[in-house]
């Protein structure tokens, strides 16, 4: 019988903690605005605020953007020009996202400020 491996021999990924997230329920709450579980109800408010707190993310973001819409207008290769439209659109999609989280997590919290 072999003892299990030393946490220094293990992969880099069975060290690493779990990442955050939020629950779905926590998730659904967020889309919907609001919700009965008082359990529920601060896991969802965790979660809008650790969105609210990427908000910066939304600057880094439209950067990307810029950045390839720039290499769109300057390249001289086709193909460049296409992989810049492609991350462009990536970017662009990403952005969108991030900003549609934004407005559910400030949503829920303006409706739950005074409970």
């Amino acid at each position: 019988m072999t003892s299990p491996p030393s946490p220094r021999r293990q992969p880099i990924g069975r060290r690493l903690p779990a990442p955050r997230t939020a629950s779905p329920a926590a998730r659904q709450a967020l889309r919907a605005g609001h919700t009965d579980d008082p359990r529920v109800d601060s896991l969802a408010r965790q979660e809008a605020e650790r969105r609210r707190g990427r908000r910066w993310v939304l600057w880094i973001l439209g950067v990307a953007v810029l950045v390839e819409a720039l290499l769109v207008v300057g390249a001289s290769r086709p193909s460049t020009r296409v992989i810049a439209v492609v991350l462009g659109v990536f970017w662009a999609v990403q952005g969108w996202m991030r900003w549609r989280d934004l407005r559910e997590a400030d949503r829920y919290l303006a409706n739950h400020r005074n409970t």
